[in-house]
C-alpha cells in the first residue's frame, strides 16, 4: 500500500502507467498553487489512515482532507475529512490464511474495473497468504 505523503505536495495522478494489482486511485485537484512566472500547479489532497484491530480482524479507513465549505481554495474543514476507502484483512489462526477485501471504495476515487467485469465496486475476498 502506498499511504500518505509526510505532507509534501501530492500530484493528481490522471492515468498509471501500472494498472497491475491496483485497485484505486485519487485524481482530485485539492488547489492550484501559483508558481511566479510559471503555470500553477495542481496539488492533492494529503490523508492518512486510521488502523482497528479487533481479534482476527484488521480494519484500515483511509482519510483525506475535505474543503471548507466554502470552498477549496478557503483550506480544509477542520472538523472532518473524507473516507475514500475502507478495506478488512482477517487471519485464520488455524491456518494462517489472510483474506482482504474493500468494504468501501469513495466515489471521490477512480475505481480500476475488475477483470472480466464491468463492475466496479469493492471486489470479492482475496486470498492472499496461507502455512
Amino acid at each position: 500500500r502506498m499511504v500518505g505523503n509526510g505532507g509534501f505536495a501530492d500530484f493528481p495522478l490522471t492515468d498509471p502507467a501500472r494498472k497491475t494489482s491496483l485497485r484505486a486511485w485519487d485524481n482530485r485537484t485539492y488547489q492550484a498553487i501559483p508558481q511566479f512566472a510559471l503555470e500553477p500547479m495542481s496539488v492533492g489532497f494529503n490523508g492518512y489512515f486510521k488502523m482497528v484491530v479487533d481479534g482476527p480482524k484488521l480494519s484500515v479507513s483511509y482519510i483525506t482532507g475535505k474543503c471548507a465549505a466554502s470552498g477549496c481554495d478557503d483550506g480544509y474543514n477542520t472538523s472532518a475529512g473524507t473516507v475514500v476507502a475502507e478495506e478488512s484483512f482477517t487471519v485464520k489462526p488455524n491456518t494462517g490464511t489472510i483474506s482482504q477485501k474493500f468494504t468501501h471504495l469513495g466515489s471521490e476515487l477512480v475505481v480500476v474495473p475488475r477483470m472480466g467485469s464491468n463492475q466496479t465496486g469493492p471486489p470479492l475476498v482475496k486470498v492472499l497468504a496461507s502455512k
